[in-house]
């Protein structure tokens, strides 16, 4: 089996993989991010997850012309915003 091996290698056919190998690792990683790129801006909604909806009265007001220095220094969680 080595000597086999030894001879494949000595004519050159084992290179070929070698030498493509590396481009076709490339181009199968560039292809997954592709995909996940493009998945991930089909998919994705643009919603408000868990304390975030609470910005929504400071937009609303800027949005309103009622914003004012006090809603913005209100007491966010743990600090202020």
């Amino acid at each position: 089996m080595k000597e086999l091996v030894a001879r494949i290698y000595a004519h050159g056919r084992g290179l070929r993989f070698e030498k493509y190998s590396n481009a076709i690792l490339a181009i199968a990683a560039i292809g997954v991010a592709v995909v996940t790129f493009i998945r991930v801006f089909q998919m994705a909604v643009d919603v408000p997850i868990w304390d975030e909806w609470e910005w929504s009265r400071t937009i609303l007001a800027y949005r309103g012309g009622t914003l004012a220095f006090p809603l913005l220094w209100a007491q966010h969680n743990e600090h202020r915003t």
